[in-house]
């Protein structure tokens, strides 16, 4: 079963102890700020059964940041999207890893409502563990590879994450 992607922010999601007033199926309200739509749209990558393109979508996104860090993400499964009415649209993303942007997908005609709905199965992902982070020595790792490879050009990126690399 293949899954959608959101990048998060983990610190935003996590429900510890400091958050018992939060009843069992909301969200924390911080969290929404990561869910930042356009043109009620959210930008969201699909990952295959196996996870195999994972870590090639983790350096994609991260090819669009002004500095190397963290990689935290929250994996929904894609029968959920279905079962709660959600459209997706295939549109390539607008990376600088050219090959891995036909994974890229929005969900659009989000309503508050929906926005909502999806925020629940994020949190769900994020209590049942199907969320990670990959971290920023990690990430340094996989995109100095994806370099050698031929598949990013540093001159594409930002003078500062261009210079995290080295």
């Amino acid at each position: 079963m293949p899954f959608i992607l959101r990048m998060i922010s983990r610190a935003k999601w996590d429900l510890d102890d400091r958050f018992n007033w939060i009843e069992p199926g909301d969200v924390r309200a911080d969290a929404l700020v990561t869910l930042k739509t356009e043109d009620d749209i959210l930008s969201v990558w699909l990952i295959a059964d196996e996870k195999s393109n994972l870590n090639d979508v983790a350096v994609a996104l991260s090819t669009t940041r002004e500095r190397l860090s963290n990689f935290d993400y929250a994996l929904v499964e894609y029968s959920q999207l279905d079962l709660n009415g959600f459209r997706l649209d295939e549109k390539p993303g607008d990376t600088k890893f050219l090959s891995a942007n036909h994974w890229h997908r929005n969900i659009v005609r989000l309503s508050g409502r929906a926005l909502l709905t999806l925020a629940q199965l994020i949190q769900d992902a994020v209590s049942k563990d199907q969320q990670g982070r990959i971290p920023k020595k990690e990430v340094k790792q996989l995109m100095l590879k994806a370099v050698e490879e031929g598949k990013i050009s540093t001159t594409t990126l930002t003078p500062s994450l261009a210079d995290d690399l080295k």
